[in-house]
């Protein structure tokens, strides 16, 4: 027995010894003998079932907001990553209504937008959700109550006694004068007099506060010794004292500087951007304006608003920034610009999508939504049905390719400005005596004035209307007047331009108007030209007029017996 039972515990260690070995083994090799290990929500109650396939990987599409909270009115910069490239996306606020913002992913699925919290949204959490093709994206904004001030501010009362400064306080006359002042009436209009009489020398209005700011050139025929300038608003005078001095015999001419800050600009663009209170650095269009009390806001056609689309007109100041002058809003918010149409020679285009297209020197966008009818080519002639985008773009809704003949549709004429739009440079103009339309995609060169000789390229629309494609405002020039004709003989191209038409020697610059509806301007072709004869003699072309195209190959025959003929008129 006692045999037996030895037996029996060497056998039953053996097991163990046996079972320990097989699953340190099974261990060890789990990753290469084939031995498979499943997670738990992969294993059916069956044995005999399929394994469950994996749930698919959520989205990696996110956005953040800058700030994550505020007051309705609030401009939150929402941030993203994760989208497709290059795709339309739009801004939702709790998923209804329209929009608060749109625009395109950049080329790694990255998207920057701003938008105003709604004015008429409740205290408490709201949703803002990015919306791209299939992807979503959202974030929590918590709108918070405008809390009530500690006390009623109070606006203090100007200063009883209005003061001004000048800088300089003397100099020759013609010098540029910066005048500067304080405790005024806050946003009434001044004037700056010199001596107390004749017109005033500057105007203006004063600021929130009651200052001031102006520029004025001291009176040519001003005599030497002391003189009173003045500053007038309304019932407030205050004045400071500028010593004109006697000018010395400059070694040289001497230029006098022009006021700085004005030069002018015109510009349109969705409102991005807009501070708290009002006033201050508004961005537009990418470009960051001034805004304040004198700044003249036109809210006819919508509400000033980030998301609205607005006309800006401006003045760099002194120190380089720019101050609006006038905004006028064109389009509310949500309601987008109307469409823009206009004809023109197909310059360059791809076959993909989406994709840039060239069309009469204006680029266009075109995507998987263009509708375009006929077949593209350089060359073509197209119509364009278009809307400007967020980020300055234009998107094509439609393009119609025409047969080559249309390209007679091109007119081209100059005569004298009769009549402008009210507001801006958008909307008709009149140009010796025909209505022509001027939108965004017009290029103005130049600036126009009722009276001033503009020359246009213009196309002749569907409705038979007229688009200008550019106007050159003419600038008005002195000197004799010059007409002749005569072939091209040659084109030097150096430091200037010369061309010899009809034996005579020409300088052709940037503001040459070349029409070239008959043909093109090249050596061989008969000419008609207008030219202003210059202080040293020379002659500068103001209008060269293609009236016959040369032949193929250079000069003609014609061109080579008629090279020295002209005739003036």
């Amino acid at each position: 027995m006692k045999k037996i039972a030895l037996a029996l515990i060497l056998a039953l260690a053996a097991v163990v010894a046996l079972f320990t070995s097989l699953s340190a083994m099974a261990t060890r090799d789990a990753g290469t003998s084939g031995v498979i290990i499943r997670e738990p929500w992969a294993i059916a109650s069956d044995s005999k079932a399929e394994p469950l396939m994996r749930p698919p990987a959520a989205s990696a599409a996110s956005i953040t907001l800058d700030p994550i909270s505020g007051t309705p009115g609030t401009v939150v910069h929402v941030t993203g990553s994760g989208f497709r490239p290059n795709k339309h996306f739009s801004v939702q606020w709790d998923g209804t209504g329209p929009p608060l913002a749109s625009g395109k992913t950049d080329a790694k699925g990255g998207l920057s937008a701003w938008f105003s919290v709604p004015s008429d949204a409740t205290p408490g959490e709201h949703t803002v959700e990015v919306r791209e093709g299939p992807n979503r994206a959202s974030a929590v904004f918590e709108v918070t109550s405008p809390e009530p001030p500690d006390e009623p501010t109070v606006t203090p009362e100007p200063p009883s006694e209005p003061e001004i400064s000048l800088e300089p306080s003397e100099g020759e006359p013609g010098t540029v004068v910066h005048v500067t002042g304080s405790g005024f009436r806050p946003n009434n209009h001044f004037s700056v007099q010199w001596d107390g009489t004749g017109p005033p020398l500057a105007s203006g209005k004063t600021d929130a506060k009651g200052g001031l700011s102006a520029w004025f050139s001291v009176p040519s025929d001003a005599t030497p010794g002391e003189h009173t300038v003045e500053v007038r608003e309304g019932p407030n005078r205050a004045s400071a004292v500028f010593e004109v001095t006697s000018p010395e015999p400059p070694d040289e001419p001497t230029v006098t500087p022009e006021p700085p800050g004005r030069r002018k600009l015109r510009f349109e663009g969705y409102i991005e951007s807009i501070p708290e209170d009002f006033f201050g650095e508004w961005v537009i269009g990418g470009i960051t304006v001034t805004v304040d009390a004198n700044t003249k806001i036109n809210e006819s056609k919508g509400k000033a608003e980030v998301g609205a689309w607005a006309e800006v007109k401006a003045t760099q100041q002194p120190y380089g920034y720019l101050l609006a002058t006038h905004i006028w809003i064109k389009a509310a918010r949500g309601q987008g610009v109307e469409p823009i149409k206009f004809k023109g020679e197909i310059e360059a285009f791809t076959d993909t999508v989406p994709a840039d297209w060239v069309i009469s020197g204006i680029t266009v966008t075109v995507d998987a939504r263009t509708v375009i009818r006929g077949m593209p080519e350089v060359g073509a002639w197209a119509e364009v049905k278009a809307f400007l985008q967020a980020d300055g773009s234009i998107l094509a809704k439609k393009i119609d390719i025409k047969p080559r003949e249309e390209e007679e549709a091109t007119v081209e004429f100059e005569g004298p400005i009769e009549s402008l739009p009210e507001e801006g440079y958008l909307g008709d103009w009149v140009i010796d005596g025909i209505t022509v339309t001027v939108n965004i995609t017009t290029t103005i060169e130049g600036i126009p004035q009722v009276g001033l000789t503009a020359e246009v390229k213009a196309v002749i629309q569907a409705d038979n209307t007229v688009l200008a494609l550019k106007i050159k405002v003419a600038k008005e020039v002195e000197g004799e007047e010059v007409e002749f004709e005569g072939f091209i003989s040659a084109i030097i191209t150096d430091t200037v331009d010369l061309w010899v038409i009809g034996g005579i020697t020409v300088t052709v610059d940037t503001t040459t108007f070349i029409d070239e509806s008959k043909g093109r301007a090249e050596v061989g072709a008969w000419v008609e030209v207008k030219a202003i004869r210059q202080p040293d003699g020379s002659l500068l072309a103001i209008r060269i007029r293609v009236e016959r195209r040369s032949e193929e190959g250079g000069l003609s025959r014609e061109a080579i017996e008629h090279r020295r003929g002209h005739r003036y008129r």
